[in-house]
């Protein structure tokens, strides 16, 4: 079998650090596993020398971005999201794409997300065309709204949410197959459930409270919108109430911050809180923590912050929105703890921090299923279904 697939991302692979990268990189890692891929990428293609892919093209695609005029922002939604007016194609980028495919004998293109397919200009492989949409364009769409500055774009991207749905089960009826990260998500013909899973294997010994402060730590992007409200929501309305009873309590916040430097004085300004930035030692602050929070309150998609804490055998406490994608899979207080409430944050983290069987149990619960539906052995197979 013979697959190409063509790189979503603007940027190098050297290190491998956001979500988006890291479920990239998996799946080229899984289709390398039962065909021969080659790789096309608008960028410098680094990172890849470790996968067994052929690299075709790696060279930065300069495209003048086009100033659009109120009508034109506004022509997707007078054509009910009409994803090809939504998603303009990039005539550069598919006729690089038009002249390697004519020159291999492909039995699949592979690449992430709708908006690329559109913007490669893909649709003309349909018939054998594989796409990981990741999450919903209803979610980007929503996304986009939410965070959108001017009233006039969260009307117009809350109504490509809304029309979204209907345009993704035109696209998907033309397609070999795509990919949801979420279960609810994947319910349209030729769709299949893709699932996150963490990019790294490790995971850290049983939690000994004799060997461990009483610590939280959170990890993620500090320069994503979500990630950073959360902290600041967490902090205000959490962590204060959490130290009024356990005043040793402790909270580590890894992660770039990118932008939101600013943050770390606020941030630090509460008892026992440090800001460590990018951390290079994942397992060395899994291993020095009790509990893990994931305290994100908005966004779209899933949050594979979760399944990573589970895997390194850590006992995780998450938002109801954090649930997104493993409601079906983790138990609430048998896998991991779903704070309803800042109130019951504070009680499940007092009682986590303190009660070494319940950490222990709960944290060993969540890594068996992790084991169970998260291992790259399961998102492999996964791959093979796409194909099939």
């Amino acid at each position: 079998m013979k697959i190409l697939f063509i790189s979503p991302h603007s940027h190098s692979f050297e290190q491998v650090k956001g979500g988006a990268e890291q479920r990239s990189f998996l799946l080229i890692k899984a289709l390398s596993l039962v065909a021969d891929v080659d790789f096309i990428a608008f960028h410098a293609a680094k990172g890849f020398d470790k996968l067994p892919i052929n690299v075709l093209f790696e060279q930065k695609v300069d495209t003048p971005r086009a100033t659009r005029s109120k009508l034109n922002k506004w022509l997707p939604v007078l054509k009910f999201g009409n994803l090809q007016t939504t998603f303009p194609k990039n005539t550069a980028k598919s006729l690089i794409i038009k002249d390697l495919v004519s020159k291999g004998n492909y039995d699949f293109i592979v690449t992430r997300y709708i908006q690329r397919a559109f913007e490669f200009g893909l649709l003309r492989y349909c018939e054998r065309l594989v796409v990981d949409a990741d999450d919903s364009l209803a979610d980007f769409f929503g996304w986009q709204s939410q965070y959108s500055s001017s009233k006039s774009s969260k009307l117009r991207y809350g109504l490509l949410s809304r029309f979204s749905p209907r345009q993704t089960r035109k696209f998907v009826k033309k397609v070999h197959k795509i990919s949801f990260a979420s279960k609810e998500e994947a319910d349209f013909y030729r769709s299949d459930y893709l699932p996150n899973i963490p990019f790294y294997e490790q995971n850290c010994p049983q939690i000994n409270f004799a060997q461990t402060e009483a610590r939280i730590f959170f990890i993620g992007g500090l320069g994503y919108e979500p990630n950073y409200m959360g902290i600041s929501y967490f902090l205000k309305n959490v962590y204060q109430k959490l130290v009024e009873k356990l005043p040793a309590v402790r909270f580590y916040i890894g992660g770039s911050l990118a932008g939101n430097e600013h943050l770390k004085a606020e941030w630090e300004s509460y008892p026992n809180v440090q800001v460590l930035g990018f951390v290079d030692d994942l397992q060395a602050e899994y291993e020095k923590s009790r509990v893990i929070v994931v305290p994100v309150y908005q966004g779209a998609g899933t949050n594979i912050k979760v399944v990573e804490a589970l895997q390194m055998r850590r006992a995780c406490v998450v938002s109801e929105c954090a649930t997104r994608g493993f409601s079906a899979f983790f138990e609430d207080g048998k896998d991991y703890f779903v704070a309803k409430t800042d109130n019951s944050f504070v009680e499940i983290l007092e009682k986590l921090l303190t009660v070494e069987n319940l950490n222990s149990q709960t944290a060993e619960n969540g890594r068996k299923k992790v084991q169970q539906y998260f291992s790259f052995d399961v998102f492999a197979e996964s791959v093979r279904r796409l194909l099939n």
